[in-house]
């Protein structure tokens, strides 16, 4: 029988744009970059601990469950030495390890929009539940865009633990950690929330990958246009190019800091082309309609 344990942590939900619509193939590829998403969270997470930017940090394991196509991660927060859970620490450390593998999934074709939030769960080691999973199941379809947010409830944990002199990360960490956006939402329209900035490591990859010629937002657009999917998916589209274009205005490449982490990310970014093998050069279908760019 399996054993319960109530966890306090970041809780990250996500849905795959299109991905019900997908057939074997396709849903094969799916449960690919789910899975190697969690690999890479689970390299970045453990190479940010050993280099220190989160302090008083311990690296738990990242539990993950897939069903349909959303994707389900949560990871345990290590309490500091005062017994304190640190929320920033949580937060920023998901948000970190998230940016990788959303990244990388857009470049395979895989459009990924969901909600991040921390707090109590309880799991047994199948089955997650608790007020955090609730709390990004109820946000996790809302954005109108391929990006995905900090819930209301977390948003306002973080920003209180911001302004509190509890803050062990690194002010550097934290400040790149999440962006904020007025982001397009289902139920209540356009609200400005916090968000996990993935364009910038997107733009990161595409810079250093050698066989890749074309400047990121080209990349993005020519990956946009071999996708496939209803008619209403291109205001989805439309809406990640202006996320895209908002997160590399406030970020532009030569200044972003390839600080210590990046060496885990590198290591992440490794492992994902390892595990993607001959899939390396190709762009998966996930479901979203063909979106023209404007070349003029």
């Amino acid at each position: 029988m399996a054993i319960t344990k109530q966890k306090f942590g970041a809780v990250l939900l996500l849905d795959a744009l299109g991905a019900g619509r997908l057939d074997v193939e396709g849903s094969t590829q799916f449960l690919k970059v789910s899975q190697t998403f969690r690999e890479s969270l689970r390299s970045v997470m453990d190479s940010i601990s050993k280099h220190g930017e989160f302090l008083d940090h311990e690296t738990r394991p990242v539990e993950m469950h897939a069903f349909g196509d959303s994707v389900f991660f949560a990871w345990e927060a290590g309490a500091a030495p005062d017994g304190q859970y640190p929320i920033t620490d949580a937060l920023a450390m998901a948000s970190v390890a998230s940016t990788v593998g959303l990244a990388w999934a857009v470049r395979k074709g895989t459009l990924f929009r969901g909600a991040l939030t921390v707090g109590n769960y309880v799991t047994d080691g199948e089955v997650a539940i608790g007020p955090a999973a609730a709390d990004a199941a109820y946000w996790y379809e809302e954005p109108k865009a391929a990006l995905v947010i900090l819930t209301p409830q977390a948003a306002t944990q973080w920003e209180a633990a911001l302004e509190s002199d509890k803050v062990g990360t690194s002010k550097q960490v934290l400040a790149d950690a999440f962006t904020e956006f007025v982001v397009p939402l289902k139920r209540v329209g356009d609200k400005r929330m916090w968000t996990i900035p993935w364009p910038r490591h997107f733009s990161v990859q595409v810079e250093t990958d050698e066989k890749e010629e074309a400047a990121p937002r080209q990349v993005l657009l020519e990956i946009f246009e071999k996708m496939e999917a209803p008619p209403k998916a291109g205001v989805i589209l439309l809406n990640t190019v202006k996320y895209f274009d908002e997160v590399m205005r406030r970020f532009p490449l030569d200044k972003i800091a390839m600080d210590a982490h990046d060496s885990g990310m590198r290591d992440a970014e490794a492992l994902m082309r390892m595990e993607s093998g001959e899939h390396d050069d190709e762009h998966e279908a996930s479901g979203l309609e063909q979106l023209k760019p404007d070349r003029s």
